[in-house]
């Protein structure tokens, strides 16, 4: 009868531990990278560049996506990312906006002492919309959301991350490969295959504001560094607003991702974590 009681109990205060698991509030957020704390969040982040054209014409894009996670135990997060980009072209140029490829993917996140390990596996959905102008101006989103605007694409994606977090200090390292096959359209490469790698490094000035700077590099290199509010909203929640600077280091022009030529963009992200 014991036994019995025993297990009722636990089954009555699992969910309720899985629902309210503390956030890692020692853990910094990079701007490029996957996160390596886990639990329930909604984020918001939205990126804005102005670049040249092939004419010389200012050309001003701004990307956004919304990113959900629901934890499923302690362990395990399902993930949910969306997007959309606009593209304000210059003079009597038409202005373009586009849906990207929904991502539906999982995350395993340990943690083993002072050190983070997560695991991810995920796909995009082909229903994106949008034409060539719009794919282009797509590259001011943060380039770990790349593989959803390529919107004829179906791309497999998986990744490791490993984080050192201790005394306000975070180093980050992560690893990505994506393997798209493009569905749609008959332009660019019927299977290509690419992979990624970044780094962050952040501190914690005491408990309410984070700075951090990361490196990511696919084709090339893009640097972001920023400032970051983290906030207790209640006994189990966390809100952490942020703003940053995006640097890209490439070849200039329309054709190339924004991120990956000699633009700045600003970026504000807003993640919720409860």
């Amino acid at each position: 009868m014991t036994r019995i009681a025993t297990l009722f109990a636990l089954l009555v205060t699992l969910p309720q531990a899985i629902a309210h698991a503390e956030p890692d509030g020692e853990a910094s957020l990079s701007w490029q990278l996957r996160p390596v704390t886990l639990g329930n969040f909604v984020r918001i982040d939205g990126a804005a560049a102005a670049f040249n054209d092939r004419n010389g014409n200012v050309d001003i894009a701004v990307a956004s996506t919304l990113g959900a996670s629901y934890q499923l135990s302690r362990a395990w997060a399902s993930v949910l990312r969306l997007g959309l980009v606009g593209n304000n072209a210059p003079g009597a140029a038409l202005d373009g906006s586009s849906f990207a490829n929904p991502l539906l993917g999982a995350t395993h996140v340990r943690r083993m002492g002072d050190y983070r390990l997560g695991v991810f596996a995920g796909a995009t959905l082909p229903i994106g919309t949008g034409n060539s102008r719009t794919h282009a101006a797509a590259g001011t989103a943060r380039p770990a959301d790349r593989a959803m605007f390529d919107v004829d694409d179906v791309a497999g994606i998986a990744g490791v991350d490993v984080a050192y977090c201790k005394w306000g200090f975070t180093a980050q390292g992560e690893a990505t490969i994506v393997q798209s096959v493009r569905v749609r359209g008959d332009e660019g490469e019927r299977l290509a295959t690419r992979a990624a790698v970044g780094v962050h490094l952040g501190y914690l000035v005491g408990w309410h504001i984070a700075v951090g700077g990361d490196l990511h590099y696919e084709d090339t290199l893009t640097a972001a560094l920023g400032v970051r509010l983290q906030f207790r909203v209640g006994a189990h929640s966390w809100i952490r607003p942020g703003v940053a600077l995006l640097r890209g280091f490439g070849e200039r022009g329309l054709d190339a991702p924004l991120l990956n030529a000699h633009t700045t963009a600003v970026m504000v992200d807003l993640p919720m974590t409860f």
